[in-house]
């Protein structure tokens, strides 16, 4: 199995798998035309989940874990604690 990453500062990647042929798949994951998988990371995605405090990465972790196109400004409000 191989796995795809890309890093990206906005959607704009993902719309763009997307119109040509592909689908979202859970936690940022694009299928693109030709079957391949993609995990489509923001670039801020990694210091969220990874913050010493641990409470806040899991807030983060929790809410990706419910979305299929990660929402970068919600994803900020998880980790701040202010997502009601």
């Amino acid at each position: 199995m191989f796995l795809f990453l890309r890093n990206l500062k906005s959607h704009l990647k993902v719309n763009k798998l997307k119109a040509g042929g592909g689908e979202e798949q859970p936690c940022g994951w694009v299928k693109d035309k030709f079957g391949l998988s993609w995990q489509i990371c923001p670039a801020i995605l990694p210091k969220l989940i990874s913050d010493k405090n641990k409470q806040k990465a899991e807030r983060t972790i929790q809410t990706m874990m419910k979305m299929k196109k990660l929402d970068i400004a919600v994803l900020k409000k998880a980790h701040a604690g202010k997502l009601k």
